[in-house]
């Protein structure tokens, strides 16, 4: 059985430049690969997966007024299992997971000037599952469930955007048979407001 599990998480506070502009910027990536085999004689296989990010940022500029706000939480989860006896009984399952945010409060007095909102968010999920020359089988499920919220409130209105993803990839296996499946799924928005000086 080979398990790997990685993911990132980069923040970033951009405060003031010389416009007084308050923004925010944030992101995270998961990379996940559970790999379970079995082979010959009776036995079984089972390995999972479980990884969870949550983060927030606030601020806000007392010279433009402007108050902003992002959040993100995503989850991956990957199980399998393999059991039988002769033959060879194997699972893959391979995860990827993206997701970045990006926000520019109004600058200088009153929120007057450019806001801007950004984000995207992605999944991809692969599950390679095999029963050969033997009895048994073998079952695998991956799922992610992500969202992503942002929110500008200021003199000059409020600016608000939200996306989410929620996939599952279920697949089972028995007799002399194979199976590859892909999942992906890609959201991208923004959001670009000039307001005059």
């Amino acid at each position: 059985m080979f398990r790997k599990l990685s993911f990132s998480m980069s923040v970033v506070l951009l405060l003031s430049t010389g416009v007084f502009a308050v923004g925010h910027e944030q992101g995270f990536s998961f990379h996940a690969i559970n790999a379970i085999e079995r082979i010959g004689c009776v036995g079984s296989a089972s390995g999972s997966n479980v990884a969870t990010v949550g983060q927030a940022q606030k601020a806000y500029n007392a010279v433009s007024g402007t108050t902003t706000l992002q959040r993100q939480n995503a989850e991956l989860t990957q199980r399998g299992r393999t059991t039988g006896t002769g033959g060879r009984t194997t699972v893959t399952q391979e995860a990827t997971a993206d997701g970045t945010q990006n926000q520019r409060g109004g600058a200088g007095f009153g929120g007057r000037g450019i806001r801007s909102q950004g984000q995207s968010l992605s999944v991809s999920l692969d599950t390679l599952m095999s029963n050969t020359r033997g009895i048994g089988g073998a079952v695998g499920a991956q799922g992610f469930v992500g969202n992503q919220s942002q929110i500008a409130v200021g003199p000059n209105g409020i600016d608000k955007q939200s996306q989410s993803i929620d996939a599952t990839q279920f697949s089972t296996v028995s007799g002399n048979a194979s199976i590859n499946s892909s999942l992906d799924v890609v959201l991208n928005q923004s959001r670009n407001v000039v307001q005059a000086q």
